[in-house]
């Protein structure tokens, strides 16, 4: 069998880059690997004993006369040159490994990519010296005794063209500087010992940048001042160590940044501070693309509210600079969006870099703020997690559908990260949607307002990547199937779907009620199949099934009546609902009510209008919540952000209480189901809406509960800590019973009538999507009042 040559004519930098693909082969063949290059870099090899060199008595441009050579010994012939005549590179390096142009993000990938090799880079193992000469570098460190910045600004490949900046700006600043390229050294690798004393290595896109990495045992800091022309590919990869990754253009602009950086070495949340220990460390990462005059202001708030944490437990902070990564959707062939935003996989394979295995990677955007408790529910709780966006501001706290951050170790990164298509962080929903999925799938949690950010005035941006990231959540949707926040509404508790085939078309929206010996359900359905609805009520048992059903006669309506409320009031049978001028745009609606009288249907009598508000059919008026008290009507007519209880005689209305209403994080409070007594209390269940979703349904329902007191003015005693039930994306309706369905709507839960199934459990009667109907069970623990 032919032995293996390596062709990698030069620069140093290339070499030392390479160092773990030929220790690799060496523990693989038993053999020192071999390797031509230069002759004038072939010393390089005298510090490992895993390379056998072969010197080529030519200059690194002469490529094709090298494979030449190297051919005619017999070897298995493996090119790693990637830079130079651009067929000629084709032919010998990317053509033999079955490529036909560069597969990575940065030249000194490639080599990785061509030799089957990416699980090496994605280790970022050291390179190896395992022959370093300890009298020359102690010789080298003795004349440059007191640590300082190295600083290595002469580039021949890449030549930085800010020199005499950097150099002025560090005077500046009264640091103590090595200029690396006035010391000569009898070997490059030297220069490990003096790089492994020093504070930290400021270095252009050079062999020294690549020489860092050898700096295994003791790490050391590094700027890296990298290239950028005539493309980012051109330019070194970022590494662990990089406290500073700046392109070549971007320098007279980010400068200070640097600056500040080697200042910030061993504070709190530095890599170089938190490196011992066995226990998980949490790797924050987020990125600097976000940074705009609108956000930096939130940016500063949260990193506020980073420090505590970071003091206190493991935080390694890994910020991702524009320019750290070789692509972004600028550069993108394709999209070429004008703005500059980094992969999302990108960013994590950063922080990745950066991690242990059983590490918790946590991603968050740049103006997400931490809780207190977050770092403890990290620490102690299962992993994957995520936590949803809550905005916060001098009223408290509102949710927000978008995830604002995701925690999961670096090992189970790994195992999904095929998974999750190649999307762009930007502002949008798709790309977390989308791996908010993959991570419940796998059994993530929920940290409940583990995060929270200030307003902003700032508005989601279109644009190329915007379309590019809807087109990889749509071609996940086919593959995956559709994407939801939340289960169907009957698999989030023990729920019965009312029959909806016993009931008038699509019935929905349905209220229950025990009164005479039977549970009653009302509803409202599509009579004629048009979109105006009609009522009716039917007999049911907790488990759906419909024994009996009868319309509701109602006097002249204007053109849809709605959401039925049944209560029982001096032992009778009442109902509230809603008469709205729908399908006329815009809808105008007024609640009315009256007593029910039964015969061969359901008759409405004594009906009333109220004359409070705007109920007189010059706008919407609904979700008022009648029921009976003390022998009399009484309604809360609004719950937040003021809440107001009326009693009503017929149709006049006497307002009995006004005070401000409880707050909800997800939505304003509306309607519900008619209070039930619980322990001397009245029980209420509540529906809420946050218009927030991504287009076309904006709006999604929560059900939440209430304790308010027995008696006027009724004021709330506890309030759900977190929804009950969610509207969902999802439900039982087959795509042919949808397309049947003439209001069918995602994302709806509303609740309008609860009984008392036994001792600490009730029924709840709720609509579902504009479809259906759902008997849930909730218990007392269901009501998150702790």
């Amino acid at each position: 069998m032919a032995s293996k040559t390596f062709i990698l004519l030069g620069r140093l930098g290339d070499l030392i880059n390479c160092l773990p693909i030929f220790f690799a082969e060496s523990q693989t063949t038993g053999q020192p690997c071999r390797v031509m290059c230069c002759r004038e870099y072939a010393s390089l090899f005298e510090g490992t004993s895993y390379v056998q060199c072969i010197p080529f008595d030519g200059k690194d441009n002469e490529l094709r006369r090298a494979y030449s050579e190297a051919k005619a010994t017999g070897d298995e012939i493996v090119s790693l040159q990637v830079i130079g005549d651009t067929q000629v590179v084709k032919d010998i390096t990317y053509g033999p490994a079955g490529f036909d142009k560069a597969q990575t993000d940065s030249f000194q990938k490639e080599p990785y990519w061509l030799t089957k090799n990416q699980e090496i880079w994605s280790r970022q193992p050291p390179p190896i010296f395992d022959r370093r000469n300890t009298a020359r570098e102690t010789e080298l460190k003795f004349r440059y005794s007191q640590p300082g910045i190295l600083v290595a600004a002469n580039g021949k490949s890449s030549p930085f063209p800010y020199r005499e900046l950097l150099f002025e700006l560090l005077r500046g600043r009264s640091l103590r500087l090595i200029d690396l390229n006035q010391i000569k050294a009898e070997r490059f690798y030297d220069f490990i010992g003096l790089l492994e004393s020093a504070r930290c290595l400021i270095s252009v896109d050079s062999a020294f940048l690549h020489l860092a990495q050898a700096c295994s045992n003791i790490p050391i800091p590094v700027c890296a001042l990298v290239n950028d022309s005539p493309k980012l590919w051109f330019g070194s990869a970022w590494r662990y160590n990089h406290i500073s990754h700046i392109r070549y253009s971007d320098f007279p602009l980010r400068a200070v940044e640097m600056l500040d950086a080697i200042e910030g070495i061993g504070s709190i949340g530095s890599y170089f501070k938190v490196q011992t220990g066995t226990g998980p460390r949490l790797i924050h990462v987020w990125s600097k693309y976000e940074l705009h005059d609108e956000s930096k202001a939130r940016h500063q708030t949260a990193k506020s509210s980073w420090l505590p944490e970071y003091a206190e437990w493991p935080w390694i902070a890994c910020p991702i600079e524009v320019g750290a990564l070789g692509r972004d959707s600028n550069a993108h062939s394709i999209v070429k969006d004008d703005q500059r935003h980094p992969y999302v996989k990108d960013v994590i394979r950063l922080a990745c870099y950066r991690a242990r295995p059983d590490d918790i990677i946590i991603l968050t955007r740049s103006d997400t703020c931490f809780s207190e408790t977050l770092s403890m529910e990290l620490m102690t709780g299962e992993l994957p997690a995520y936590s949803y966006r809550t905005y916060r501001d001098e009223t408290g706290d509102n949710w927000n559908p978008q995830v604002d951050l995701f925690a999961f170790t670096k090992k189970w990164w790994t195992k999904h990260q095929s998974d999750l298509p190649e999307f762009f962080l930007g502002s949008d929903q798709f790309w977390s949607r989308t791996l908010l999925h993959i991570v419940k799938s796998s059994g993530g949690r929920e940290i409940q307002f583990g995060v929270y950010r200030s307003p902003s005035t700032a508005k989601i941006q279109g644009g190329r990547r915007y379309l590019w990231n809807e087109q990889c959540h749509n071609d996940f949707e086919a593959k995956h199937g559709q994407i939801a926040l939340a289960k169907p509404c009957v698999e989030q508790l023990p729920a019965a779907i009312v029959n909806r085939h016993a009931l008038d078309s699509y019935g929905y929206n349905g209220s229950i009620v025990r009164f005479g010996g039977k549970l009653l359900l009302a509803y409202r359905y599509h009579d004629d199949r048009n979109l105006s609805t009609a009522l009716a009520i039917a007999q049911v048992d907790e488990k759906g099934n419909v024994y009996d059903k009868k319309s509701i006669l109602l006097p002249q309506s204007g053109g849809s009546e709605e959401d039925p409320r049944l209560f029982a009031h001096n032992n009778e049978l009442w109902l509230s609902y809603v008469d709205s001028t729908f399908p006329a745009m815009p809808p105008r609606a007024v609640v009315k009510y009256g007593r029910l009288i039964e015969s061969s249907t359901w008759k409405l009598e004594n009906v009333s209008q109220p004359n409070y508000g705007q109920n007189d059919m010059s706008a919407c008026e609904k979700n008022w919540l009648l029921w009976s008290h003390a022998g009399k009507i009484v309604c809360i007519y609004s719950t937040s952000p003021k809440t107001v209880v009326i009693e009503l005689q017929g149709p006049i209305a006497k307002i009995i209480a006004e005070y401000d209403g409880p707050r909800w994080p997800w939505g304003a409070i509306r309607g519900g189901a008619t209070p039930i007594l619980y322990k001397g209390s009245l029980l209420r269940f509540f529906h809420s809406a946050v218009d927030s979703e991504p287009p076309p349904n904006r709006r999604r329902y929560f059900v939440g509960a209430m304790l308010m007191d027995g008696q006027p003015p009724f004021k709330p005693i506890a309030i759900s800590k977190r929804p009950i039930i969610w509207g969902s994306e999802l439900d039982t309706l087959s795509a042919v019973e949808r397309s049947g369905c003439l209001q069918h709507k995602v994302k709806v839960i509303f609740p309008l009538g609860a009984v008392e199934a036994s001792s600490g459990k009730w029924i709840l009667s709720a609509g579902i999507n504009d479809s259906h109907c759902g008997l849930f069970t909730i218990t007392e623990k269901d009501l998150n009042f702790t």
